[in-house]
C-alpha cells in the first residue's frame, strides 16, 4: 500500500468561495434567503482526508479579521491583499494573489529538502498566472494536483496542467466545506 501524501495545500480564497459560490447556487436550488458560505474546519477536516496536511495557505484580498481568525484557528497560513485600482479604468481589482501563491509554492519546493518521495501540491486557483512553477514542481519530483469548478476553466487550460499532474474537480465535493445558511450565517462565517 502506498503512503498517503504529504500534502503543501495554497488556495486562492476567492476562487475557492466565488466560483463554489456560483455551484453552489446552480445545483443547490436555493431560495432567496439562503446562501453558501465556505466553512473552513470543514475545509481542513476535507484536506485532511486527501493525506497529511504539512502545509495549507489561503490567500485573497481584502479578507476581513473575523475570516482571517477563523482560518488562522482552522490552521491555514493567511496572507491578504488590499484591492487596488486599475490604472485606466479605476475599477479596483485583485492585485499580487497569484505572485504570493506562486512565491509559497516555490519557496515550499525549494526550501523542503526532506526526501520523502510522495510529497505533493494542491492548487486551487483558476487562474493560469501559476502556470509557470509548474516546471519547477515536477523537476522537484513533487506530485501535482489542480482543484477547480466546472465553470471556471476550458479543457485547453486543463490539458496543459495534466502534462506535470492531475486535475480535481471539486463539483462534486462541495458539501465537504461549503455550507448553506442564511444571510446572517453566511455573513457571520466571514
Amino acid at each position: 500500500m502506498p503512503l498517503p501524501y504529504q500534502l503543501y495545500v495554497f488556495i486562492d480564497n476567492s476562487f475557492l468561495f466565488l466560483q463554489g459560490y456560483k455551484h453552489v447556487q446552480n445545483v443547490a436550488n436555493l431560495g432567496p434567503t439562503k446562501h453558501p458560505y465556505v466553512d473552513y474546519l470543514a475545509l481542513r477536516s476535507f484536506l485532511l482526508k486527501q493525506g497529511e496536511l504539512k502545509r495549507a495557505v489561503i490567500v485573497g484580498s481584502d479578507l476581513p479579521g473575523s475570516m482571517i481568525s477563523k482560518c488562522q484557528a482552522a490552521g491555514f497560513e493567511v496572507s491578504t491583499f488590499p484591492k487596488y485600482p486599475e490604472f485606466k479604468t479605476g475599477v479596483l481589482k485583485e492585485k499580487g494573489i497569484d505572485h504570493k501563491i506562486c512565491w509559497e509554492i516555490a519557496k515550499t519546493i525549494f526550501t523542503n529538502k526532506d526526501p520523502v518521495p510522495n510529497k505533493k501540491i494542491i492548487l486551487c486557483t483558476g487562474d493560469k498566472d501559476f502556470m509557470t512553477v509548474l516546471s519547477d514542481i515536477h523537476t522537484s519530483n513533487w506530485a501535482f494536483e489542480l482543484w477547480l469548478w466546472t465553470n471556471s476553466y476550458s479543457p485547453k487550460f486543463a490539458q496543459q496542467v495534466k502534462v506535470f499532474g492531475t486535475v480535481k474537480v471539486l463539483d462534486g465535493e462541495w458539501k465537504h466545506f461549503i455550507k448553506i445558511g442564511d444571510k446572517a450565517a453566511a455573513a457571520a462565517a466571514h
